[in-house]
């Protein structure tokens, strides 16, 4: 017999990924530890030559970055960067791309626009 409230949820860390001219990865972690070794993994030795947008749901913050020891640090460090969820990263071949991105990931917000 099950009671209420005795059912386990397995809490996870996933993330949709789009590396650059390649199609959208949906991938789920078990441990925040595997999702940064999954980012390390696929994004080592890029530096400089694309940029990445990190984003989590239920943020407003959208993080840009050509460095992904910048990302992995951020996912370290940052509390709320470390709970389970949902994460997305995009790798862009510049900054303008990124930011063009990002703008229209938050454009419904009411704080990107001036009164």
């Amino acid at each position: 017999m099950l009671l209420i409230g005795e059912k386990k949820y397995k809490m996870l860390y996933e993330l949709t990924y789009k590396k650059l001219n390649s199609s959208v990865q949906y991938l789920k972690f078990k441990k925040h530890s595997k999702l940064i070794d999954f980012i390390d993994e696929n994004c080592i030795g890029r530096n400089k030559t694309v940029v990445w947008l990190l984003s989590k749901e239920r943020l407003s913050d959208i993080f840009i970055s050509e460095s992904h020891c910048t990302i992995q640090e951020l996912l370290h460090r940052m509390l709320v960067w470390r709970t389970t969820g949902h994460y997305s990263l995009f790798e862009h071949k510049n900054y303008k791309s990124a930011y063009k991105m990002a703008k229209n990931m938050v454009q419904d917000n009411d704080a990107c626009h001036l009164s």
